[in-house]
């Protein structure tokens, strides 16, 4: 019996451990995702106050220009330029636009996009696209 509850206390404390440890490398990790995410909003302040934000190639602008009318996502179209542009607080933001393939998920996006709220609200705009196969 008093084996018994040595051993329970040890694997307590090898419990904790691992506890203690997974949560050291997970405060080491946020600390990295604050830093690169401060790098990366720097970065963005230095383009903006630069004026240089033309590194699209011109085929990805021409598709970006090109005017889209959509037909029966006008309700989510409003829903998103209000979340966009009333509802912005100034903090980053992502919206997610998920579905199956081909029910007008990019379309929509694009319409966004160009929307002329959107680039009077905004200073800076970017798109990326990315693959099924993405490299973060």
């Amino acid at each position: 019996m008093f084996s018994d509850t040595i051993d329970l206390l040890q694997s307590e404390k090898k419990a904790h451990e691992r506890l203690s440890d997974s949560l050291q490398q997970v405060a080491e990790d946020i600390d990295c995702i604050c830093k690169e995410s401060t790098k990366i909003q720097d970065k963005g302040k230095r383009v903006s106050e630069e004026s240089l934000v033309q590194d699209f190639s011109s085929s990805t602008n021409d598709i970006l220009n090109v005017k889209i009318n959509m037909v029966g996502r006008d309700d989510q179209r409003k829903w998103l330029l209000e979340h966009l542009t009333r509802s912005y607080s100034g903090e980053p933001k992502v919206i997610l636009i998920v579905g199956m393939g081909g029910i007008g998920k990019t379309t929509l996006a694009k319409e966004i996009y160009n929307d002329v709220s959107i680039l009077h609200h905004f200073d800076v705009r970017a798109w990326a696209t990315v693959s099924q196969q993405h490299n973060v």
